[in-house]
């Protein structure tokens, strides 16, 4: 397509191309709809989208003509600007469909809290009584006493590799997406002996992170037991 002339009142999309970037998760329903643009500084400025500004139309998306048109596709950002011919701007304007969830598979770290154990020494007195000239060996008993209590480590700490299945959360409020917080645990020490507590969830290997997909649209990914 041509560049844009002075006349255009809007912005000329000379390339559009359509991705969809979850099938390998079975997932052909997400879409990303990409058109190269250029026009003046002039029209750019005349034709800022917002978040939420749907595909509907060539007009909701700002531009003169498109091929495609996506209701629950929704802007998220100009990116890649530069100069073109004619004192022109090009850049990339995408539109999105909110992810679907899906899961993953990958391996975590997790470390096994110590055990503990609680022993004590025994001692054993064996003693002789009754002894007389046709009993010399007399009557044995054995009696038991104990010392005092102590604790020692029965498993220490341990970290190892294990499989995990990460799960994929996507909405344009972070605060709808589920958060879930890693197992972890805490040796106390309380009087010379040691205890060990839980926080968390256990089947939880890694704490949730949200992050930025693309625009207004925001991840949460959790790591949890396989």
């Amino acid at each position: 397509m041509a560049t844009p002339t002075t006349a255009l009142a809007n912005i000329r999309a000379v390339k559009s191309w359509m991705d969809k970037p979850f099938t390998d998760f079975n997932d052909s329903s997400t879409t990303i709809y990409s058109f190269e643009c250029v026009c003046s500084q002039t029209a750019y400025d005349a034709n800022k989208l917002v978040y939420g500004t749907k595909l509907s139309s060539a007009a909701a998306a700002g531009l003169i003509a498109i091929n495609y048109t996506d209701t629950q596709a929704r802007w998220v950002g100009d990116s890649n600007f530069s100069y073109s011919d004619g004192g022109y701007i090009r850049f990339i304007r995408q539109f999105a469909r909110v992810p679907l969830a899906h899961d993953d598979y990958s391996s975590t770290v997790i470390t096994s809290a110590p055990v503990f154990g609680t022993t004590r020494e025994r001692f054993e007195l064996t003693t002789t009584t009754g002894q007389t000239t046709t009993n010399p060996g007399g009557e044995t008993s054995t009696s038991y006493t104990y010392g005092p209590s102590y604790q020692y480590i029965r498993s220490p700490a341990q970290s190892y590799v294990v499989r995990s299945k990460l799960a994929f959360q996507y909405s344009t409020n972070p605060e709808l997406l589920a958060v879930y917080t890693a197992g972890s645990f805490s040796v106390i020490q309380n009087d010379g002996t040691s205890s060990v507590t839980y926080t968390g969830s256990g089947n939880v290997y890694e704490s949730t992170k949200i992050t930025r997909w693309m625009g207004d649209i925001y991840q949460a990914v959790t790591a949890f037991a396989y």
